[in-house]
């Protein structure tokens, strides 16, 4: 007779897992960013803002220096004083994003081959601010968010070689996405480098490599998936003389206090929180006020 697995041990086989049965596909940084994109171009869908791929990888300042686009811009990020990163945006995205921000649309004569300004990346900051803070949370659970967690954008730099100079010589996470712009209007890249194993992440890094995938891997496939609970109204009990009788249309009488006991229960029948039935925005909603752990 073998033994039933425990409740860890049937948690890490679902976690070894590269997605739920019948869920949503496994998220990946390339997922993350892809809907990032979506969502922060929703506000400037004239723009047609889409990514088509990923580049991932290491890099070291000597090799990123010649990545810029010279007509592009540069940023500043920050996670901590210490974990210092930028950002490189390429002149078709920010025309295109500063366009359709200003006037509402692309330029009829195709987005312009010019050098991007520190007027043009202001203009286009609060979309580049929104794909940043989304593809952060969308990494969550992902080994990609243990580089890019808490990650914001600051300072436009004017002087390209002496904000390279100013990080340290350290080997860099490069996170670097292909956007295309309008129906083949244009296309250009949207990079943030990040130090690869930055200060506040060394200290994690002794919990193990194992550890940190099991903890990636058990919040990608296992915490996300669906729980279903049922809302229940307090019980009633009545004879069954009174239950044989119920028709459609009969009425039953609730205790007076019976919207505000609501219980929500598991599917096997525990409980696992109550509150009060309500409404929120037009729909039946319950405010729960206390969570059984």
């Amino acid at each position: 007779m073998t033994e039933e697995p425990g409740t860890a041990e049937v948690l890490r086989r679902m976690a070894s897992r590269e997605g739920v049965p019948g869920g949503i596909p496994a998220m990946t940084p390339l997922r993350a960013l892809r809907l990032a994109v979506k969502k922060a171009g929703q506000g400037v869908s004239a723009a047609g803002l889409r990514l088509t791929e990923l580049d991932d990888r290491r890099v070291s300042l000597a090799e990123f220096g010649p990545m810029i686009d010279a007509k592009g811009v540069l940023f500043r990020m920050a996670a901590t004083p210490e974990a210092l990163g930028l950002m490189a945006v390429e002149p078709a995205i920010i025309h295109g994003i500063a366009a359709v921000r200003t006037t509402g649309s692309l330029p009829k004569d195709g987005i312009p081959d010019r050098a991007a300004t520190r007027i043009d990346s202001v203009v286009a900051l609060p979309v580049l601010t929104a794909i940043l803070s989304g593809f952060i949370a969308a990494l969550d659970g992902l080994e990609a968010e243990r580089v890019m967690s808490g990650y914001k954008i600051g300072a436009f730099a004017a002087d390209r070689a002496a904000t390279l100079l100013d990080l340290d010589d350290v080997p860099y996470r490069l996170l670097s996405g292909t956007i295309s712009v309008g129906d083949g209007a244009g296309s250009g890249k949207l990079s943030y480098l990040v130090p690869a194993d930055p200060p506040r992440l060394r200290q994690a890094a002794t919990t193990g490599a194992n550890d940190f995938d099991w903890q990636r891997r058990l919040h990608a496939n296992v915490m996300k998936a669906e729980a279903v609970l049922e809302a229940r109204l307090a019980p009633m009990e009545m004879g069954l003389g009174a239950l044989r009788a119920l028709k459609v249309g009969s009425d039953l009488l609730l205790d007076a206090d019976a919207l505000s006991r609501i219980q929500l229960l598991s599917q096997d029948g525990k409980l696992i929180a109550s509150g009060k039935l309500g409404q929120l925005s037009g729909n039946r909603a319950i405010r729960v006020g206390e969570v059984k752990h």
